[in-house]
């Protein structure tokens, strides 16, 4: 393990979460001038809006998942000698995230006529869960091809969850099969392999366990106590989060293999 990286990465995870926190202490009026209101916004405020909180409940709903499940991905990550797809993954999902969520937010809003005052930091942590999901694609990652059909079971999995809350079982069907057979894809492949099965059998209950906690950041009423949950919002930040990860190990096996033939056409001059 590399000690460097791993304070890096926790540094990293908990940022965030400290900034959310410092935010909630200042004073109303500063808070409000870091606030997104869809009629009136800059750039600045797209981006600082996702640490604003003014319901301590809100704070803590937020954070607390988004630190369990940012840890829980960073111990996977790092056991299956991925510390470096982490980080780079988690920086991009909070330099593209808040602003990705903030920009659908004022668009969908305003798309219909209304204005409103968006904050909070559920995409991020909508994100991070995803990302925890492709941790556990990775864990039934064995050879080149796995690693598209793993990514493919636990997004459909996760489009699967969402669709049958909100859209119902029967509209579901499609992503439910698709995501049975990427699983099945892979545990047909590695049938003969006893220790690649048991890896196989301890994704899938992790897979059930992230289904299970995925399902209280979609809520059955939307509307709570005059707040509207952005479910669009959560599910796009999850969709992100677990591509951040899967695009960034594509990208660095990718320039692993550049690296290579350079050096290889080096020796040949």
């Amino acid at each position: 393990m590399n000690c460097r990286q791993h304070v890096l990465n926790i540094f990293l995870l908990l940022l965030p979460a400290a900034i959310c926190l410092v935010v909630f202490y200042l004073d109303p009026e500063i808070k409000h001038s870091l606030t997104l209101n869809t009629a009136s916004y800059s750039v600045l405020t797209l981006y600082t809006t996702n640490f604003v909180h003014y319901d301590p409940r809100h704070l803590t709903r937020n954070l607390i998942p988004y630190i369990i499940f940012g840890l829980l991905s960073l111990v996977l990550y790092s056991k299956l000698g991925y510390e470096r797809v982490f980080g780079y993954s988690l920086l991009l999902i909070l330099l593209a995230v808040p602003l990705f969520s903030s920009m659908y937010s004022v668009f969908t809003i305003t798309y219909y006529g209304g204005r409103s005052n968006v904050y909070g930091f559920s995409n991020v942590t909508s994100a991070v869960m995803g990302m925890f999901g492709y941790s556990v694609a990775l864990v039934m990652s064995f050879e080149k091809r796995d690693y598209l059909f793993a990514y493919l079971f636990l997004m459909f999995a996760s489009v699967y969850l969402f669709v049958s809350l909100y859209a119902g079982m029967f509209k579901a069907l499609i992503p439910l099969l698709l995501s049975a057979a990427s699983f099945g894809l892979i545990a047909y492949w590695h049938r003969r392999d006893e220790a690649k099965k048991k890896r196989i059998i301890a994704a899938y209950l992790l897979a059930m366990v992230y289904l299970f906690f995925l399902s209280t950041i979609f809520p059955l009423n939307i509307v709570a106590d005059g707040k509207v949950t952005n479910i669009m919002g959560h599910f796009s930040g999850l969709i992100l989060g677990m591509m951040m990860p899967y695009l960034t190990i594509i990208g660095l096996k990718n320039n692993d293999i550049i690296q290579f033939f350079h050096k290889y056409t080096k020796k040949i001059r």
